[in-house]
């Protein structure tokens, strides 16, 4: 029953999204397709699949008004009061404009795969993700070098809070996952120390300020 109010919503977004054409047109795909992301979360019996689709949807769709920002705004460089006005005409949040912005740097043969991997493994489309994609294709050259264990680490337990934060639906699932992620912070204050290495940093803060 969930799966089906999410998909009739998500085919109407779809249909819509392939004749969008102005600013407007995309807002509204996207507003549709943020329902039944809402609709998908708050529902137990809607799967991942419903979920995924709906998200696709919407970040196509802001991908598209990140792409038509620039030309609607006038590329204005004004005051920041000015240009909060003019984005709150547009139904857009300043942050929204920036985010929407960031997401279409991405190269369109690079978005379309991504969706597809995300797609094929079961991952969420979450906008987390997509900005996170963006920060990649826009770094500096210099800063793709391979990533330090410590770094593939970060990055390993984000994906996996990500991918799984869309199915919690209930108060008590995201108190234990919060007690066990408190958990792992403790953890790893205990290797820390066991490993010396707060101990060190202090003598050489000591040190240095001498």
């Amino acid at each position: 029953m969930g799966d089906d109010k999410v998909i009739s919503l998500c085919s109407r977004a779809r249909t819509a999204l392939a004749k969008a054409k102005t600013f407007e047109d995309f807002k509204d795909v996207r507003d549709c397709g943020e329902a039944a992301i809402r609709l998908a979360k708050s529902r137990r019996d809607v799967g991942v699949e419903a979920l995924t689709e709906a998200q696709e949807i919407v970040r196509r769709a802001e991908r598209q008004l990140g792409l038509m920002l620039p030309a609607v705004t006038g590329g204005r460089g004004g005051d920041r009061a000015s240009n909060t006005m003019l984005l709150a005409n547009l139904g857009i949040e300043r942050m929204q404009s920036s985010r929407f912005q960031k997401i279409a740097q991405v190269p369109e043969e690079q978005f379309e795969e991504w969706i597809c991997d995300c797609r094929a493994a079961g991952d969420e489309l979450t906008q987390a993700a997509a900005l996170r994609l963006a920060a990649e294709c826009t770094a500096d050259p210099v800063q793709k070098k391979e990533q330090h264990p410590h770094e593939e680490m970060a990055d390993a337990i984000e994906k996996a809070v990500a991918k799984f934060v869309g199915q919690l639906t209930r108060t008590d699932q995201f108190a234990y996952v919060r007690r066990r992620i408190e958990r792992l912070s403790e953890f790893l204050k205990e290797e820390e120390d066991a490993h010396g290495v707060r101990g060190a940093r202090n003598k050489t803060a000591g040190t240095c300020s001498r």
